[in-house]
């Protein structure tokens, strides 16, 4: 891949441009060829997965490499065709803010902090985190920024939308946006207290699952007929 001289006749090409924070235009090219294959193994048949590689290189507007190194990329499965090569190339570009998220929503929202055995109540704790995040970052435009004391030496940038105060910050803000949205809500009421389960009353015994475990050797797998 490192020598161009190897390489066969291109069956698509593209180009876009897109423009950094600061400002800067950037043009992108895109080579690509189409079913394309690479080595497999006895039990990876990679002869039965054909897919696109894509050659990508983003140049300044004198001409100059953006990045080092150019980057490499393939689009895999049966239906690869119906995704251009731009879309592939905005879709990747993507993927720096969403493990962005994952990360914040770990470290912040504790995403992951949640334990249950019930798939559903994992899958609302997860949504509840999205929407946490969602909620970040609507309140941006209202949050002040209250700097660590290691923070007050941040540049500030010239244009106020990309200015915002960071999630981690709006976060920090929270507790004095919170009490200035209101809530429709009526004032909670004593209710007494719960009569709780009733006399001979079963929720029943849990579903139990089992047990997964790493597998061994094909020798330990095997098992002999008695």
């Amino acid at each position: 891949m490192k020598d161009p001289s190897t390489w066969k006749t291109l069956d698509e090409t593209a180009c876009t441009t897109y423009t950094t924070k600061k400002g800067r235009l950037c043009h992108v090219e895109i080579q690509a060829w189409h079913n394309m294959l690479m080595t497999g193994k006895k039990d990876i048949p990679m002869h039965k997965h054909p897919f696109t590689l894509m050659y990508i290189t983003v140049r300044n507007d004198n001409g100059r490499a953006v990045y080092k190194r150019p980057m490499w990329l393939i689009i895999y499965g049966e239906r690869r065709h119906e995704i251009t090569l731009i879309e592939a190339w905005e879709a990747y570009r993507q993927l720096f803010d969403i493990e962005h998220f994952f990360r914040f929503g770990k470290n912040r929202l504790l995403m992951d902090s949640y334990q249950t055995p019930v798939v559903e109540h994992e899958e609302n704790w997860w949504e509840i985190a999205g929407l946490s995040y969602a909620l970040l970052w609507a309140a941006a435009t209202i949050a002040r920024k209250n700097l660590r004391p290691w923070e007050r030496y941040l540049p500030v940038a010239k244009d106020k939308e990309a200015d915002l105060p960071s999630p981690s910050m709006v976060q920090r803000d929270m507790e004095r946006i919170i009490p200035q949205f209101g809530t429709p809500a009526a004032p909670p009421k004593p209710r007494g207290k719960s009569p709780g389960r009733q006399k001979g009353q079963s929720p029943g015994k849990r579903k139990r699952h089992p047990v997964i475990k790493k597998g061994g050797s094909s020798q330990q797998k095997a098992v002999r007929a008695p």
